[in-house]
């Protein structure tokens, strides 16, 4: 095996040991690892997600958190290492005048957030690619898919981006007041500016060690911090401590901190605070040569940045929905995007978040109307339709409800605008040594759908279109699917690729909570894994004998307890142990077990009645082990392609 980077995906900018032999062979190993040759093996995603913060969460009148929120491109591919950066810094002005949002615009606000999430990059809508392709002058390089429906825009000659990364400004950062604990540490500041000003954007103090070893599945008690990490995308982290005289009755103890942090990929440099107050010294030579060693690539094309910007767009209305900066039937923002272009690719997804209040809501969270000012021009979208929004034929000249600021170049160090007369958003880059979890939606108690007439079908083939790039539903799908929107069971008989597969993954999207698959052999559950993958949700795992040997049981269980994935693949006898309903029982306490799938349902009776009997007890052990606490069943969908009559 050898060395490799994660070029996208979650683990964008992690190292991992690669099989010589892909893509015949997809057989990875963490690093730290032995290198040796493994079998072919399902995407899965090795390190827990942790709720994340660290110093720059300081901020007096305001209150932040970081997501996990990038984008991609259907039409282009990414090189470069550190893949589409994909984490982001969000602060929102503390306003206790407005109201927090109630009970159904949070489970459509959490719905559409929930497919924001769906993996660490999702493809831009294709409506916004086809728009962004053209006014970045290839439309005439546009050429239809060949896949039947697929509404995805090609180009004729394939075309690579680079990294996105980005140079963070760093000129005459003025830190905010109270972000450093010490005058050692604002002393380091200085000196990291001094020497390395395209590094102090990446710079952040105050970080978790606690969550940092967690993430890795190493369990830790105490709540400890790190005084610095410097995490350039595509590059390890490292971090800085700052001894001052009390570490010298510590040795032991930051040896084995140290020791810690080195296992999981992380060098820890020590420098004094003599050194720092001096401005020189032996440990800051070390670390200047380490830090001359960093790739700090950079780039500003809008291919690149525009589908984060609109990514960011979304979340950032989704924020001032929550807080209550933006409700009523009309909106308008303020809008401050580098790359000019976010404002005309969000179209398509307001037309997602009506889709999603159809289903979810009552109506009364997506406008009829939404100006967005930027720079003294306006781009207007009205409804026109279930899922539609179109320009309309005049404007409306009022003030803002609320203020966006997408601050690309831009860290969580440096501080944050001055107050104007409504609300901000302020969301800005930075880079993750972790996996941030977002929460579960709505409780763990079972809801369906608000099915309103006629609007249902139209609100899905909106999301259909948004999520797969598909022009419409094939027969037998959109059935179904309502069926399991409406808490029914459903069994569907439809010959091999017909899209059998695609009605659990629309409806376990639109649900909230989480999907178990059962699949009856590995090659099943690895071809379902990069079927998901293909369209950018990586948000899956599968829980087999092989997977537990490489990444550990534990580790995989975790996920699952922790609600990680939103599609767990197993094999039927899974089910049957007692570690596995337990970590599915513990899910089910934050988040409901939305579905229940058995692929290849055939097998139930072909393979139960002979040589797999955990098929028999399928129904009796999803039910137990997969309800809410009110003791409603997910649920269950049988899908084959070879059942006799």
């Amino acid at each position: 095996m050898v060395l490799k980077t994660a070029r996208r995906g979650r683990n964008a900018g992690g190292q991992f040991w690669g099989c010589t032999k892909y893509p015949e062979c997809k057989g990875t190993l963490d690093v730290g690892s032995p290198s040796e040759d493994v079998e072919a093996e399902p995407t899965a995603m090795t390190n827990r997600a942790v709720p994340w913060t660290d110093g720059t969460a300081r901020r007096e009148g305001w209150r932040t958190r970081f997501e996990t929120v990038g984008a991609s491109l259907r039409s282009i591919s990414v090189d470069g290492d550190a893949g589409l950066l994909s984490s982001a810094w969000i602060a929102r002005e503390d306003v206790p005048s407005y109201e927090p949002a109630d009970a159904d615009t949070r489970r459509v606000v959490g719905m559409m957030s929930k497919l924001l999430h769906r993996g660490a990059a999702p493809p831009l809508h294709p409506d916004s690619e086809r728009w962004l392709l053209e006014a970045l002058g290839l439309g005439a390089e546009i050429v239809p898919s060949l896949a039947p429906g697929d509404i995805a825009p090609r180009l004729r000659r394939p075309r690579r981006l680079t990294a996105a990364g980005v140079r963070l400004a760093s000129e005459q950062l003025d830190l905010p007041e109270g972000l450093l604990e010490s005058s050692a540490e604002e002393g380091f500041v200085r000196w990291l500016s001094r020497e390395h000003p395209e590094l102090v954007g990446w710079l952040a103090p105050q970080v978790p060690f606690d969550w940092l070893l967690k993430a890795h599945h190493v369990e830790t008690q105490a709540c400890r911090r790190c005084d610095f990490m410097i995490r350039v995308p595509g590059n390890a982290p490292i971090v800085v401590e700052i001894d001052g005289g009390q570490h010298q009755a510590q040795i032991l103890t930051d040896e084995q901190r140290d020791t810690l942090m080195s296992q999981i990929g992380i060098r820890t440099f020590r420098v004094t605070a003599h050194e720092v107050d001096a401005g020189q010294g032996p440990a800051l030579e070390v670390l200047s040569r380490s830090l001359n060693s960093l790739d700090v690539e950079s780039t500003d094309d809008a291919l690149a940045w525009a589908p984060i910007h609109v990514h960011r767009l979304a979340l950032a209305l989704l924020e001032s929905v929550g807080s209550g900066f933006l409700a009523g039937d009309r909106w308008v923002i303020e809008l401050h995007d580098p790359t000019g272009l976010a404002a005309q690719l969000i179209g398509p997804y307001l037309g997602m978040l009506d889709a999603v209040d159809r289903l979810w809501g009552s109506r009364g969270v997506a406008p009829s109307l939404v100006v967005l000012v930027e720079h003294g021009s306006r781009t207007s979208y009205a409804r026109t339709g279930i899922g539609t929004y179109d320009e309309p034929t005049d404007s409306i000249d009022a003030a803002p409800d609320v203020a966006i600021r997408l601050e690309n170049n831009l860290s969580p160090m440096h501080v944050l605008p001055t107050a104007q007369p409504w609300p901000t958003v302020v969301v800005r880059s930075c880079s993750l040594p972790v996996r941030v979890s977002d929460p579960p939606i709505g409780g763990s108690e079972r809801v369906t759908v608000r099915t309103i007439g006629d609007e249902t079908p139209e609100a899905l083939v909106c999301l259909l279109r948004a999520l797969f790039a598909k022009q419409d539903f094939r027969p037998g799908q959109l059935d179904a699917i309502c069926e399991l929107l409406e808490g029914r069971d459903c069994t569907v008989l439809l010959p091999t690729g017909a899209g059998k597969s695609l009605i659990y993954q629309m409806a376990g999207l639109c649900l909230p909570g989480r999907t178990i698959i059962v699949d009856p052999i590995v090659a099943l559950i690895e071809d379902q894994i990069d079927g998901l993958a293909s369209h950018g949700i990586d948000r899956a795992t599968g829980i087999t004998r092989e997977s537990n040997r490489r990444m550990g049981g534990t580790a995989l269980l975790q996920q699952v307890a922790d609600a990680d994935a939103y599609f767990v693949f197993v094999a039927p006898e899974r089910l049957q142990m007692q570690s596995f309903r337990l970590a599915v029982r513990e899910m089910a306490a934050a988040t409901p077990v939305n579905l229940a799938v058995i692929d290849e349902a055939h097998c139930v009776s072909e393979w139960g009645h002979q040589f797999r009997t955990s098929y028999l007890n399928l129904g009796s052990v999803i039910r137990s082990s997969c309800a809410d606490p009110t003791g409603t069943p997910p649920p269950l969908l049988a899908l084959t392609g070879t059942a006799s009559r």
